[in-house]
């Protein structure tokens, strides 16, 4: 029986109190230490110890940023504090001319190959070169029908996994962008794309492991980190041997594994470490982020698309051919301008915190090497009703896109484009016109679930019932 103690009770509200002092008193002395020595550029005002943090999973960080007049500097726990700005001349300048630096996530504290994603200067141009091969038009284009098979067969299980009741398919998806990243790299050899798709769960557990890198280490109460590095160290292994075994045997496939061990860069082939480490980099940027837009994707063709809209996209997706080849389905424009005002309204990666490794000019200030800074990458909500999703703002020569190039980029722009860019719209376009070309979507009447960092998605249930069905 539980019996009230006073004395047990005021002991633990004391514990609670000095703690919030300590934690307050730590934060003031950090801030106080940063105020020193920071930039002429001010702080987003924030909670003791928690900084920013609950800025940056709401949905108006982007508003705040540009209401704080950027530059502006925000702090996160267990994160030294970074530089973000939204103005688009500042935007251009930084991403239209890069400079020297590298992902955030590419830092050895988030356990990832080092690769693309940390590399720097004539490194990173090399590595790009030849990851440009492996998602290049030809290395999709190979890919295109079973990408198409692959994406037919998780839509077709989310139906039957949503006949008794309404599931949120953020699983579902995440298996399909998956699948989609193996058969891109080595679709034409079915016995190692079997072996790489069975390695999903370990990718799954990987994932764990770096959002688990974003707090403290000690709130890794399920061992996250330890099991992560396990799963890291299953795939690399897996994807060595598979390398082993293209490179032994000499046969050829039309797969980007064999456009990477082909391709040449100053006249040098790409090693079979750093073939390694493309994949691994292409999949901890692709699986995720294409999974989550194609989560948001379902949200607003279930529950915010106008009817008329809905009724000339499923038109136009059910055109004879669109799903025939590439060029099909990316030549139409209510498809295009769907996908565009799903990632307006939520993006799946609305900035990336880049780190200088050498100084640079920023709106007339030095920016020392070793700042974090992340330009925000839309600014959609300036427009016009911005909480109504209409999909004429993407048609026509007055297009939102078009008419404001440096506000709406969720691929970035310049020399640090997305190297995936058409792999995940062909995934996103694949995935919608598959669907309302069979099936009938319908929301739940359960609250969406929203998540803004350090990817954003809103998941909602959703129900699939196969057209046919009357």
């Amino acid at each position: 029986m539980y019996s009230y103690s006073p004395t047990a009770t005021a002991t633990a509200t004391a514990a609670a109190a000095a703690a919030a002092v300590a934690a307050t008193v730590y934060w003031f002395f950090i801030h106080r230490k940063n105020a020193r020595n920071r930039l002429p550029f001010a702080y987003l005002p924030g909670l003791p110890v928690l900084g920013n943090l609950l800025d940056l999973i709401g949905p108006s960080f982007a508003k705040k940023i540009y209401a704080a007049k950027s530059p502006v500097f925000v702090r996160l726990p267990g994160m030294d504090d970074f530089l973000t700005f939204d103005d688009p001349a500042l935007i251009k300048v930084v991403l239209s001319k890069p400079h020297p630096s590298y992902m955030l996530v590419g830092a050895p504290k988030y356990g990832l190959c080092p690769g693309v994603l940390a590399a720097t200067g004539s490194e990173q141009k090399r590595l790009r070169s030849f990851g440009h091969h492996l998602v290049s038009k030809r290395s999709l284009e190979a890919a295109f029908d079973q990408i198409r098979i692959n994406t037919t067969t998780i839509i077709a299980t989310l139906a039957r996994s949503s006949v008794a009741k309404p599931v949120f398919p953020d699983s579902f998806l995440k298996q399909s962008a998956y699948n989609a990243v193996c058969i891109l790299f080595v679709g034409g050899n079915q016995s190692q794309l079997h072996r790489m798709k069975m390695l999903s769960e370990a990718f799954i557990t990987f994932g764990n492991m770096v959002l688990q890198k974003f707090l403290p280490e000690w709130m890794d109460f399920k061992g996250n980190i330890a099991k992560g590095l396990a799963a890291r160290d299953s795939i690399i292994k897996e994807c060595r041997n598979v390398i082993d075994e293209r490179m032994e045997n000499g046969e050829s496939y039309e797969d980007g594994l064999d456009a990477l061990i082909a391709a040449k860069y100053g006249g040098d082939h790409l090693p079979k470490e750093d073939i390694v480490k493309m994949f691994f980099n292409l999949v901890v940027a692709a699986v995720e982020t294409t999974s989550d837009q194609m989560a948001t994707l379902l949200h607003h063709l279930a529950n915010a698309i106008l009817p008329q809209d809905f009724h000339d996209l499923r038109e136009e997706v059910s055109r004879p051919g669109v799903l025939d080849s590439i060029s099909s389905i990316s030549s139409l424009p209510l498809l295009d301008a769907f996908v565009k005002e799903s990632q307006r309204l939520c993006g799946s990666v609305p900035l990336i915190i880049r780190v200088a490794t050498e100084d640079f000019e920023l709106d007339g200030v030095k920016i020392p090497a070793g700042t974090a800074f992340a330009p925000l990458r839309n600014r959609g909500f300036l427009v016009d009703n911005p909480d109504e999703f209409r999909i004429a703002r993407f048609l026509g020569a007055d297009a939102y896109d078009k008419a404001n190039p440096m506000e709406f980029l969720p691929f970035g722009t310049g020399e640090r484009m997305c190297l995936g860019m058409n792999f995940a719209k062909l995934q996103m376009k694949v995935m919608v016109a598959t669907l309302l070309r069979s099936y009938k979507i319908t929301g739940s009447s359960e609250d969406p679930k929203y998540f803004y960092f350090p990817r954003s998605r809103i998941d909602s249930k959703i129900s699939l019932e196969p057209l046919t069905c009357k």
